[in-house]
């Protein structure tokens, strides 16, 4: 599940940072995932606040404004959450079946916290990769309106071009710089068969994939952890 949450202070709010608790099933057990962000964009805010070092902030963010939508109510901000799901032959079985579990068993509890979170809008999209990589589905849907459609396997595994496709999509456009950082979900047994290399660069290039918040289930005994951790990083 996802829970954002924003804190006030005398009338004002700190920027605002979204802590995600998130469920997967991997290998036959529930694992718990937790990791926090802030929603500042590495340039903007490099620029605003006279800094050179596009960084994490420390503690605790800085105080802005808040934003208002007309009538006074606070403004959502989008936060864009990909699925990125290996559909290979290597995750024929139960791999497959313990991804798809995974992903629609996340859905309910992701609407859950966004209903009692207004102030971040969860916008869902997934993008599937085995001989090259497509957008399972493409358009960043709403969490409330999103309905996974389960996976079939086939083909080898080019989760180089997945991150170079997710990668386009981090540009700015279509990106907002308004934007809390990305929640990027990387679900494979880890095994690439082509440039991983080169797609992962392509991905850290850019100042949104840099921010983003790097998750990665590894599905079977079997798995590449060496590749999963590469995807991760420092995370």
């Amino acid at each position: 599940s996802i829970q954002p949450k924003c804190s006030t202070t005398q009338g004002k709010a700190y920027d605002q940072s979204c802590r995600f608790k998130f469920c997967c099933f991997s290998s036959g057990r529930l694992h718990r995932i937790s990791v926090e962000t802030f929603g500042e964009h590495p340039v903007r805010d490099a620029n605003k606040y006279g800094s050179t070092e596009a960084r994490p902030y420390q503690g605790v963010p800085p105080i802005l404004p808040r934003r208002k939508r007309p009538g006074g109510e606070l403004a959502s901000r989008p936060l864009h959450f990909i699925w990125i799901a290996d559909c290979s032959g290597s995750m024929s079985g139960e791999k497959i079946q313990q991804l798809n579990f995974a992903i629609r068993e996340a859905i309910p509890h992701m609407r859950t916290v966004a209903d009692e979170n207004p102030n971040a809008e969860v916008l869902v999209r997934a993008l599937k990769f085995s001989s090259g990589a497509q957008w399972h589905i493409a358009s960043p849907t709403k969490v409330s309106e999103f309905e996974w459609k389960d996976l079939q396997v086939d083909g080898v595994t080019d989760m180089g071009k997945a991150l170079k496709m997710v990668a386009d999509q981090l540009k700015m456009p279509p990106m907002s710089d308004r934007a809390l950082p990305p929640v990027l979900v990387l679900i494979s047994d880890g095994q690439p068969t082509d440039d991983f290399d080169a797609g992962l660069q392509e991905l850290m290039a850019l100042p949104w994939g840099k921010k983003a918040v790097r998750i990665a289930i590894a599905i079977g005994d079997d798995a590449d952890t060496d590749v999963m951790q590469q995807f991760m990083g420092a995370n």
